[in-house]
């Protein structure tokens, strides 16, 4: 017999009925409570999809993510943009009534033209980031900052160049370091094919 597909958190019990089974088959209920545990975090999943938005800074340009755009697109994920305090992304939920409320703390700073970009920033305004920095460490924002960059570890960094700036990887490195232990903000390096699932996994919460 086919199992029926699960519309309600109320309906977990159809999918193995309750009949002719003697009371104390224990492997049987063993097996029963494993499956429904099995539909339950389906239907869970399910439903923090069809809820989940992802909010993306008013402030940035039109397809600059398009990779992280694409993604949304190919996995249902709705992309809702509003202007945020801190970073470029950070998840939101859409509660009964259809209003969109902020999920969480946590915010990410996508740097779409990698180290290059993260160097062009600092040299720009250091005072500025670090007043953006301190604010996310007063409120309670744990912000990460995404560098499209293929790089393994942090110390690779120590043998980069930048291109158009004298500023040394060393001086980059020790940089990322201060900010780390003053704001603990958090530095994550990828290729940019793994922007998009990087991006998700870090705004709920499951990247180490």
């Amino acid at each position: 017999m086919s199992e029926p597909i699960i519309t309600d958190s109320n309906d977990f019990a159809q999918i193995i009925p309750f009949t002719n089974v003697p009371a104390d088959d224990d492997l049987w209920i063993d097996e029963w409570c494993h499956r429904m545990d099995e539909a339950r975090a389906v239907f869970i999943d399910a439903e923090i999809k069809r809820h989940t938005v992802l909010i993306q800074d008013a402030r940035e340009k039109h397809n600059h993510h398009n990779n992280i755009e694409n993604y949304c697109r190919e996995h249902d994920i709705r992309i809702v943009r509003k202007v945020l305090n801190v970073g470029d992304y950070c998840l939101a939920y859409v509660d009964d009534t259809g209003q969109i409320l902020l999920k969480g703390k946590i915010s990410v700073d996508v740097k779409a033209g990698g180290l290059q970009e993260l160097v062009s920033d600092l040299q720009r305004d250091r005072r500025q980031f670090d007043k953006k920095y301190s604010k996310c460490y007063k409120d309670g924002v744990q912000l990460f900052v995404l560098v499209e960059e293929p790089i393994k570890t942090l110390n690779d960094l120590v043998s980069w160049k930048a291109a158009y700036s004298k500023l040394t990887g060393r001086e980059l490195l020790d940089y990322i370091h201060k900010v780390k232990v003053s704001y603990g903000v958090r530095f994550v390096f990828c290729d940019k094919k793994d922007t998009a699932e990087t991006l998700m996994r870090i705004l709920r919460g499951k990247y180490e």
